[in-house]
């Protein structure tokens, strides 16, 4: 009975420590430059078998990479590149490339009537959608649906309710009136009314007078007469190695437990090596990829052309969210200046069974009470489909499906 105990008390321990040894590789492969170079200083602090070693001069000319202490993206770089994330098609991209540069200054839709194009039911259709970008609140066409945006965005469906169809007793101070409508607590009433005074009324007020960031790419592509030159890895990255006379001192020790902490630091030194390894191989790859694709882009001449992640994946042999992971908070600096690698990607233009489900789930939805992410969510995990609720809005954005106070919204007004 002790020994089943044992062998049970050892696969759980193994299982912990791959568990463990995963997230640290899948960590690894999500961090950008400048963070997995403090991390890996941490581990050479807190591992005594690691050390870090010398990095061989390299005579990298990136003045023409321009610049390297880079703005944030202005509001328009941030829209479009959801924009490229969202629609699949060319048309809807267009749409929406047009609709974000209507925006005004405080991040509205506010067109004249004679500026409107003929297609005002595709207009409407993508506007839809580009409400749901962030930041909340983005191309409203007045302050109501501003604000109402914002509250929907996080889930406040009180103060939802009081802007969207009180919004009159709203400005004009009538908190009595609404209370008695509603048939609300004075107290619920004053939580609503708290969350609407702390809404934005410029939705594009977090990128005016952005401070300037300091950034290290990830990968940097290089044109020259032969052809393209592609560099992975700084000088910011740190270059790790284990040192040998821990290893020759293991058999020579003779207390067991300190044995086992020596081997377990090695162990680990040599796992954090592998995944460095593997995550330079990665961008390797991925920069190879760039190269075959987007070879007008890069030189100028033509817009980036997004590649299906699918085909990462297949490339890396891994599942998609590990190909998003390559990708996420990864730059490239190249002749068209520092672009964040995920811009180049896309989701697979082949509709996943979950997707199909959500569409299905929608179709089928009452019109008057529609289902919300959360509701999705649970129906799916019955039909055992296990999605987190964000990747569930995700991929109703993909489908060009609004939300469930615009479906419902939608319905009242076809009634």
């Amino acid at each position: 009975m002790s020994q089943l105990r044992l062998s049970a008390d050892l696969r759980s321990e193994q299982r912990q420590i791959m568990t463990f040894a995963l997230h640290q590789a899948l960590r690894i492969l999500q961090m950008p430059e400048l963070e997995l170079a403090e991390w890996i200083q941490a581990e050479i602090e807190r591992n005594p078998v690691l050390e870090p070693a010398d990095r061989p001069s390299k005579h990298t000319n990136i003045q023409n990479l321009d610049p390297l202490i880079a703005a944030k993206p202005t509001l328009r770089e941030h829209l479009i590149r959801q924009s490229h994330e969202t629609f699949l098609d060319l048309a809807d991209r267009q749409m929406a490339k047009w609709l974000i540069d209507q925006l005004d200054d405080r991040g509205w839709f506010t067109p004249a009537l004679e500026e409107l194009p003929s297609d005002i039911e595709s207009m409407n259709r993508v506007l839809i959608v580009l409400q749901t970008f962030d930041p909340p609140g983005i191309g409203a066409r007045n302050l109501q649906e501003s604000l109402w945006l914002q509250l929907r965005a996080h889930h406040y469906s009180l103060a939802e309710i009081i802007v969207r169809d009180h919004f009159d007793d709203l400005i004009q101070g009538r908190f009595a009136a609404i209370q008695k409508r509603l048939r609300v607590s004075s107290g619920d009433l004053q939580k609503a009314l708290h969350r609407i005074e702390r809404l934005s009324l410029r939705p594009s007020s977090k990128f005016d007078d952005t401070p300037h960031q300091f950034i290290v790419p990830d990968l940097i592509l290089k044109e020259l007469d032969s052809g393209w030159q592609l560099e992975v890895d700084s000088q910011e990255l740190p270059i790790i190695k284990i040192q040998s006379n821990y290893i020759d001192l293991i058999p020579k020790l003779s207390i067991k437990e300190e044995k086992s902490q020596l081997r377990g630091w090695i162990t680990s030194a040599r796992w954090l090596q592998r995944c460095v390894k593997r995550r330079r191989e990665i961008l390797c790859t991925i920069g190879k990829m760039l190269i075959r694709k987007q070879n007008s882009f890069l030189s100028r001449s033509g817009d980036i052309e997004p590649i299906e992640i699918e085909e990462l994946a297949q490339i890396l042999n891994v599942h998609q969210s590990t190909a998003w992971r390559a990708v996420a908070n990864k730059t490239l600096a190249c002749p068209r200046g520092l672009i964040p690698l995920k811009q180049f990607f896309s989701e697979s233009a082949k509709t996943s069974p979950m997707k199909d489900q959500i569409r299905r789930l929608i179709q089928a939805e009452e019109r008057l009470h529609p289902l919300s992410d959360e509701e999705i969510m649970k129906k799916l995990q019955k039909l055992g489909m296990h999605c987190a609720r964000r990747t569930i809005a995700k991929y109703r954005r993909s489908l060009q499906i609004a939300t469930a106070a615009h479906r419902k919204v939608t319905s009242n007004k076809q009634l």
